[in-house]
């Protein structure tokens, strides 16, 4: 028994083996169309493969692109106080300061500088009664390469015999203190030999020692060189209490020559240390920097989580230690902008937030893009399938089962879907690295370390996805695959005829699916809109932006399915009317497309779907494109905008502006006096601008041409109406909507309004024309109580003159109308001049809160979020234009072939070439139109709901999350119809010429004898 059912089993199985190598011999001439599927495989699993490695690639460079944005982002600085100070105390420190940095963040910090400072220092002849003297010891040898040494040399790394230490001097110090280069000055050290003595009720007295300091050289911190000294410019300051004015002076030394004198006096005294008179009299500062290179977009959130317990960990164990024993260690904190509070999130945070808006979205558009391919690699497949129609039916009437026959054709399915897991990955990583290397700007092409550094790990991630696409794409062939390997000569010959199966998506109804599921987004996104009120921001940019892009897509789906559910019908009623008329050509077309409409409606679909798409990523990139213009704008007011240094502001308004009308390149420059207040009963937050109404409209940059064209008239009138604001101490002023809508006001009302920035009179305004929106005036961002900002624009000249009389009938005596503080610049556009101008508005003129609209707008092209959705899309619509290519290609030709041997009859029944051409073009009219007006519709559908959600810009990148989330809720985006459209038209009737030309070249080409010749069954 057993010998009989292993011989049964080899025979079954040498039965199935010949069956597959007869129908693998019998389907040779299918080895193009099942390479077509398997490229589509290919294309499948290389798209979807390669945009979470490209995502990951462009997160990466944004993430690097924010640490590396200031200098001071990726750096943590360590200050440890200590009651007692010696070089083994700060051994000590610096060991267990290192070992806790090192236990949280490893090797990804790197330590950079170390400095101490100290005010136990004292001048023994101070210029003033009140100074305090700031002692900074620095590895000189590590920081002479940092200073600007004007005179001298830089200071001796020990200490001198007889207590006498070399410090630097900045010349503004040195005249202060009457000293010069190789001249001293005494100064007195004060310091305990008991540590907590300074703690009693009544403390010992202090030591003192006299240390005599030597000028050795006098420096100066440049703008090259003020990022290694982290903002300190070592320049005297001082600054006014209720009883006195005290002086603050710096000397620079190195650290080394304080130790060494530091631990002369405790080895004298027979101590372990010196310690302070005054709480907190030792610093010890330790810099840290984080190697950006080896930050990748993967580690974000334990780099977050590393950054925070770091952060608990100074607080917890570092805040304030209330005894401590050896090595003295009394507090240390940790400062970063990487640290961020509830209030204000760290750098860190924030471009998680980022990330997570951008995330959704684009799995979205990934899926969107894998679900076309998986409808060209269907279609290819019942292309394959018809193409071997009457072949599996030769097979089926010769004995074969339909196990066989499926076994047979899914073994080539399985075979292509091996070569497509083979050769997708290592594409897949390569088109990642290519389209984000064309992307990047060269300042970020550092982050293709993503994939150089470790392609097999590079691989490793994509290899999940290429076999999840190879199984769906299976899965989908073998539902194809099973209901083929089951039919016979006689169903093939009635389907040939007519067409009398429902597709799939009929039997299953997934039409009236697609539609609820859509109706079921739109009314919780609804239903989210209307409570928004009450929902955090970044819930609304989280749920509702994936429900805006969800909802859209289903619905056309639903509706495209439920058109090609009534598309037979409506090809019937055209083959009747065409019935009616005179020709014979449309009847034939309209008839054999309703005979047989599967082909049509599957050319129909794909037509349709790539053009939605491709029309939707035209109409995202476009729109993103001006939308990045207007917020440039709005952010910016002009071409460059800055405050004003206090030497530039001291200056007239004239002088002043006449100083930056003479830069190259300026076109026009304008200054004012910007600042915020509250203005009418409600107080509402307000952001002033006083300006001079002569330049400032041809300055700035409007919002709109209704807004520039009104603006101008009213400014105008402010200039005309200066003489009667001052006689009646009423000012006129230009106000936006925010004001008009929240203060419940109109034009001839008249409110109060306070400068918060002064302790000035109050004034009066009266509004004399309103714009939508100010330039330089951010009012889209409410504050944290929920409140609006408004924007007051008004003649500066106005505005000094009534503050001054205001002030003094209000008896506010010392005060004076506040100074210009603004400056906005409209500049040329080339390279020359605007190189010019920056650098004057760095160096030779230099403004604080500099504002570059044009760097700005740099900026915002290259941001992740942009970057990644429009690289994913301009992908898709590259991938769908190329799958109605191919797609319809393939399906025409498939469609005249297997109708050769109908226009070899019509041929011999007295059909000419021609009316067999019209009939072809009749057909390909129906299709091709039918496909462009249900893609040009969903395509405007998809882009008006979509784009909106999609068109995500960072406004600031130092902004919190909370801002950031608002901003995308805020701001309007305003849908944008490219050029290109008219192009991609030509394109479509180019395709559409070249299907004809090739149905009819195959039409035309077979003798009739050989095309009505009898087939083999």
């Amino acid at each position: 028994m057993a010998l009989t059912a292993k011989r049964v089993q080899i025979e079954r199985s040498a039965s199935i083996l010949s069956i597959a190598t007869l129908a693998l011999w019998r389907l040779r001439q299918t080895w193009f169309l099942l390479c077509i599927t398997t490229l589509g495989m290919i294309a499948a699993v290389v798209i979807i493969g390669a945009i979470p490695l490209f995502t990951s690639v462009i997160t990466t460079a944004g993430l690097r692109n924010v640490l590396n944005a200031t200098p001071e982002n990726a750096d943590i600085a360590v200050n440890a106080s200590t009651l007692g100070i010696s070089a083994p105390i700060m051994q000590s420190v610096h060991t267990q300061m290192n070992g806790t940095m090192r236990q949280n963040l490893g090797s990804l910090v790197q330590e950079t500088q170390f400095a101490l400072v100290t005010s136990t220092f004292a001048l023994a002849k101070p210029p003033q009664a009140q100074t305090v003297l700031f002692t900074e010891g620095v590895d000189m040898a590590q920081a002479k390469t940092h200073l600007n040494i004007i005179q001298g040399r830089s200071a001796s790394l020990a200490s001198q015999a007889g207590n006498v230490i070399e410090v630097m001097l900045t010349p503004e110090t040195a005249q202060a203190l009457h000293v010069a280069v190789g001249s001293t000055f005494q100064l007195q050290f004060s310091y305990l030999l008991q540590r907590s003595a300074f703690r009693d009720a009544n403390p010992l007295p202090a030591h003192t020692s006299q240390v005599t300091a030597y000028v050795a050289g006098l420096f100066q911190i440049n703008a090259a060189n003020s990022v290694y000294w982290h903002g300190n410019d070592f320049q005297p300051t001082k600054f006014a209490t209720e009883t006195a004015t005290i002086y603050n002076y710096s000397l620079l030394v190195s650290n080394n020559a304080l130790f060494t004198l530091f631990d002369d006096i405790s080895t004298a005294a027979h101590t372990d240390a010196i310690y302070t008179p005054t709480e907190g009299g030792y610093t010890f500062v330790w810099y840290y920097h984080l190697e950006t290179q080896r930050i990748f977009s993967s580690d974000l959130d334990a780099l977050i989580a590393h950054i925070n317990s770091l952060q608990l960990v100074y607080l917890n164990l570092y805040g304030n230690i209330p005894d401590p024993g050896y090595p003295y260690l009394q507090r240390a904190q940790a400062l970063s902008p990487l640290f961020g509070t509830a209030e204000a999130p760290g750098l860190l945070d924030n471009f998680q937030s980022r990330v997570q808006v951008a995330r959704i979205p684009v799995l979205i558009v990934g899926l969107q893009i894998l679900a076309l391919i998986l409808f060209f690699v269907n279609l290819i497949t019942g292309v394959l399938v018809e193409r071997q129609a009457e072949t599996i039916a030769l097979l089926r009437s010769r004995g074969a089962s339909s196990g066989q026959i499926f076994g047979a054709l899914l073994t080539q399915s399985i075979v292509a879907g091996v070569v497509a897991f083979g050769s997708g990955i290592p594409l897949a990583v390569l088109v990642a690295f290519a389209l984000a290397q064309r992307i990047l700007p060269a300042a970020e092409q550092d982050a293709l370390n993503v994939i150089t550094l470790n392609s097999l790990a590079a691989a490793q991630q994509v290899i999940w996805y290429a076999v999840a696409v190879v199984l769906v794409t299976l899965l989908t062939m073998s539902l194809t695959l099973l209901a083929a390997a089951r039919t016979d000569v006689l169903a093939v010959r009635r389907e040939n005829t007519r067409t009398g199966k429902r597709p799939f998506w009929q039997r299953l109804n997934l039409d009236l699916i697609a539609g609820v599921v859509a109706l079921v987004g739109y009314g919780i996104s609804l239903y989210l809109t209307n409570i928004s009120g009450i929902l955090q921001s970044d819930a609304q940019t989280l749920v509702i932006t994936p429900l805006s892009i969800i909802a859209p897509f289903f619905l056309i789906i639903g509706c495209m399915l439920l058109f090609l559910r009534v598309f037979p019908f409506l090809l019937r009623i055209g083959a009747y009317f065409a019935a009616r008329g005179r020709g014979a050509v449309s009847l034939l077309a309209m008839t054999s497309i309703a005979r047989a409409p599967r082909q049509s409606m599957r050319m129909t679909m794909l037509l349709a779907l790539a053009i939605a798409f491709a029309l939707f990523t035209l109409v995202f990139r476009a729109t993103e494109s001006q939308h990045i213009q207007d917020v440039s704008t709005y952010l910016a007011g002009a071409d460059f905008s800055g405050s004003l240094s206090s030497v530039s502001s001291s200056l007239s308004p004239a002088q002043a502006q006449s100083q930056y009308q003479h830069i190259g390149g300026v076109i026009s420059a304008s200054v004012g006096y910007a600042s915020s207040g509250v203005g009418g009963i409600a107080n509402m937050s307000m952001q002033i601008r006083a300006v001079d109404v002569s330049n400032f409209a041809r300055t700035v940059i409007w919002s709109s041409a209704s807004d520039q064209q009104a603006g101008t008239q009213l400014l105008q009138q402010l200039a005309t109406e200066r003489s009667q604001a001052i006689s009646s101490n009423i000012i006129p002023v230009i106000v936006d909507a925010n004001v008009i809508n929240v203060l419940q006001l109109h034009v001839g009302s008249v409110f109060p309004l306070k400068d918060n920035s002064s302790t000035g009179p109050n004034l009066r305004c009266v509004i004399i024309g309103v714009v939508q929106h100010l330039p330089t005036v951010n009012d889209r961002v409410t504050l944290a109580n929920g409140a609006e900002v408004g924007g007051v624009l008004l003649d500066y000249q106005s505005y000094a003159s009534v503050y001054a009389q205001q002030a003094k009938q209000q008896q506010l005596s010392g005060t004076t109308p506040p100074l210009i503080n603004w400056v906005w610049l409209h500049t040329k556009s080339d390279a020359v001049s605007l190189a010019n101008v920056r650098l004057a508005l760095t160096r030779t003129m230099p403004l604080t809160q500099l504002i570059d609209r044009r760097a700005l707008l740099d900026a915002l092209n290259n941001d992740p979020l942009y970057v990644v959705i429009g690289g994913i899309l301009g992908v898709g619509t590259v991938t769908a234009l190329l799958l109605v290519l191919v797609g319809d290609l393939l399906a025409s030709w498939l469609n005249v072939r297997t109708r050769l041997t109908n226009f070899a009859v019509l041929r011999a029944l007295g059909t000419t070439p021609r009316q067999i051409t019209s009939v072809l073009l009749w057909e390909q009219v129906v299709v091709y139109t039918t496909g462009l007006l249900l893609g040009v519709a969903f395509g405007i559908t998809f882009a008006l709901t979509v784009v909106p959600s999609l068109t995500i810009t960072d406004l600031n990148t130092q902004i919190n999350g909370g801002v950031f989330y608002s901003l995308q809720n805020t701001f309007p985006v305003q849908i944008v119809l490219p050029s290109t459209l008219f192009f991609a038209l030509l394109a479509l009737v180019g395709l559409f010429v070249l299907v004809l030309v090739m149905m009819v070249r195959i039409v035309s080409r077979p003798l009739l004898a050989q095309a009505l010749r009898l087939n083999e069954d």
